[in-house]
């Protein structure tokens, strides 16, 4: 299995939309102000754990 394949399985554009999703969310919000980093750290695992159901789901 490449990681192109991986890639695929991971939906990147519903990971995309979900991620903006999230990110409007935590704009909204008033404690992202106060840490930019744990806010966008806070992003991208959300990211990857998005990316990591979408795989797992195709394989199940």
């Amino acid at each position: 299995m490449g990681m192109s394949s991986f890639i695929t399985l991971c939906k990147p554009k519903i990971v995309l939309l979900l991620t903006i999703t999230a990110f409007v969310g935590m704009l909204l919000s008033i404690e992202f102000y106060s840490n930019i980093f744990n806010g966008l750290a806070s992003l991208l695992g959300f990211a990857l754990l998005a990316a990591s159901s979408a795989a797992l789901n195709q394989i199940f």
